[in-house]
């Protein structure tokens, strides 16, 4: 891993984030791009995977979501136009460039990835929904995308019971926690109070 490229990188991204503070994006910023970072390094740890691949991987988990600064639909296109042109300037190849770019298109929702290092990526973009901090980062993405609570919860306990962790790393260190996670929201909802 080229530590200089790497921090080029990140101090790139969180420099532009910036520009999301007070913004309504609740959930699409800085903390949820360094969440994601975080828990690209678990599974990665999880997956034995090093080197410059491990690193591609957390640079593409920095850039995943900077196409929101563009426009909030379909924002991935973005993304990879964003890290593209940042990437060049940094001393990575066009090959990595690509494979960068292809890891943060693959985050598109419904998620459909076409290799390990892909599926790494988008579980760690939805790895909240096995962590702790699930039910306020929940709570956010409920603020910015405008949905009212009863509509919420259905959708959320259908999302996370729907939802399944690619590699075998992500499942082992989220899926416990995911799966306290649904029973909570499904007593909370039952209750009326999530």
């Amino acid at each position: 891993m080229s530590a200089s490229r790497y921090l080029n990188a990140r101090g790139y991204v969180l420099d532009i984030l910036k520009a999301i503070d007070g913004t309504k994006l609740y959930y699409h910023n800085m903390k949820h791009t360094l969440f994601v970072h975080d828990a690209a390094k678990k599974i990665c740890e999880a997956e034995g995977i090093k080197g410059r691949k491990r690193e591609l991987i957390l640079v593409a988990a920095l850039f995943h979501d900077t196409g929101y600064l563009v426009r909030y639909d379909k924002n991935e296109p973005f993304g990879a136009m964003i890290c593209e042109t940042a990437l060049a300037g940094m001393g990575y190849t066009a090959e990595e460039i690509r494979f960068t770019k292809r890891l943060i298109l693959a985050t598109s929702m419904p998620q459909r990835p076409k290799n390990r290092y892909e599926q790494i990526l988008c579980d760690a973009d939805l790895a909240t929904l096995g962590s702790s901090r699930y039910f306020s980062q929940a709570e956010a993405l409920r603020r910015e995308l405008g949905v009212s609570g009863n509509e919420w919860k259905s959708r959320e306990i259908s999302f996370l019971k729907g939802h399944k962790y690619f590699t075998s790393g992500a499942t082992d260190i989220y899926g416990p926690t995911k799966e306290k996670n649904i029973r909570r929201l499904e007593i909370l909802a039952a209750k009326g109070n999530a």
